[in-house]
């Protein structure tokens, strides 16, 4: 993330920055493809040792951060937004996930919200909540690596954050155009049920839905848009293994941008409709830039890249994954915008 204060310094290191922060803190955690509610292995009881999962995995800084017992390989996060004026949505997440112990209870870390209905593989679960976690204790406990599928429904808008790490509002954010998710370092909790710790890195589709004439931009590639008559579905894929707070869902009236490096890396840059054109102007280089970086670290390691900039000042920006976020008081339309690549 930067700040206004920065902005002298990071657009010439922008575009380098996002490949190393999608992959600094890369435990090579088991990433297994989504397949469909798992089943867990049924052992007596008197045989299981199922105890409750960690409440945070260890981190020397921020040790409540995340939750243990478990790794997450892939979210696919469902939303329907109603209202897009207060974010008021509905929302199925669906979660699979490898046990790494036997457990007799697991955390997801999850802020405000109605939960309306939660299951562990199929059956409906227990659960509670304190704080940030959302504790749930699954009809049968899981065994030491059994795959399971938990699935979260729930409504509302989402409640204003405060990091815990950073004087500054956080995750989702509502703003009079639509709304932005700028998330580092704790602020995916404030609207899907998540392990929130870059040690527990995950695959991700988003299949979003709001009322016409808002358009939405995800993570990743967007493989499929359908028209529901007053609404429109956005589909978007992200395959590659990514950390929590990296994950971002946009809603505004959006410009579209594409073009592509000469190494072929694919380019789609959304833009608030009503922005001038300068505003494109430091982003035409982005191609140039992820080439050159390529050579400097190695090939871009994932399907897609991309900037997004909102018609808001919120004085910073983010390395989201395969798409950087821009408030617009942090575009210099006289430079080139390099740093939010390169973090």
């Amino acid at each position: 993330m930067k700040s206004r204060s920065l902005q002298v310094i990071l657009p010439s290191f922008l575009v380098a920055f996002a490949i190393l922060a999608c992959s600094q803190f890369s435990t090579n955690p088991v990433s297994v493809p989504p397949t469909g509610v798992a089943i867990s292995t049924i052992v007596p009881d008197a045989t299981l040792e199922a105890v409750a999962g960690s409440t945070g995995l260890g981190d020397s800084l921020y040790p409540g951060f995340g939750n243990g017992g478990y790794d997450v390989t892939h979210y696919l996060l469902d939303f329907a937004i109603h209202d897009v004026a207060t974010s008021d949505l509905t929302a199925i997440v669906t979660i699979e996930a490898i046990a790494t112990q036997d457990l007799g209870s697991f955390n997801l870390d999850f802020v405000g919200f109605d939960i309306n209905s939660l299951t562990v593989n199929g059956a409906e679960a227990d659960y509670s909540r304190k704080g940030q976690e959302l504790i749930v204790s699954p009809l049968k406990p899981l065994v030491d690596g059994d795959m399971f599928t938990v699935v979260v429904q729930y409504s509302g808008s989402p409640e204003e954050m405060q990091s815990v790490a950073l004087p500054v509002q956080t995750g989702w954010v509502t703003v009079d155009s639509g709304s932005f998710v700028l998330s580092e370092p704790d602020g995916s909790a404030s609207f899907y049920p998540v392990n929130d710790h870059p040690l527990d890195k995950a695959t991700y589709m988003f299949r979003v839905t709001v009322p016409k004439p808002f358009e939405v931009a995800a993570n990743g590639l967007l493989i499929e848009t359908t028209d529901k008559g007053d609404a429109t579905t956005f589909v978007f894929d992200s395959p590659s293994l990514m950390a929590s707070y990296l994950t971002t869902i946009n809603i505004d009236e959006f410009d579209i941008e594409t073009m592509s490096s000469d190494n072929g890396i694919p380019i789609r840059n959304y833009y608030s409709t009503g922005l001038s054109e300068k505003v494109r102007a430091p982003f035409a280089r982005q191609g140039e830039m992820i080439d050159y970086f390529s050579g400097l670290f190695g090939p871009y390691p994932f399907e897609v890249y991309g900037a997004l900039v909102m018609d808001v000042e919120f004085g910073s920006a983010l390395e989201n994954q395969t798409l950087s976020i821009f408030g617009i008081d942090m575009v210099d339309v006289d430079d080139v915008e390099g740093t939010e690549l390169t973090v």
